[in-house]
């Protein structure tokens, strides 16, 4: 990498987390996503099922609308 105004080139060292709802492998098939930036991306996929199709947690991600208007229910976990 150059500094804007440099003359040397200076070494990094860059993780990139990245997440996304597509399906990129379709993307790339269909010409819509580049192949070597998703092959840079791909090294370690983690695939998570959206919350709707899970059922153990779903009520953690979704927020209770009672405990926002009443401060009793704030202090008690089992009101929703």
């Amino acid at each position: 990498m150059r500094r804007v105004g440099a003359t040397a080139a200076r070494r990094v060292d860059v993780q990139v987390i990245a997440a996304t709802n597509r399906d990129l492998e379709a993307a790339v098939r269909l010409g819509e996503f580049r192949e070597d930036l998703y092959q840079r991306l791909s090294v370690a996929v983690i695939r998570i099922p959206p919350v709707r199709e899970r059922d153990g947690d779903a009520g953690a991600a979704r927020p209770c609308p009672a405990r926002r208007r009443l401060p009793a229910l704030r202090r008690c976990r089992s009101a929703c």
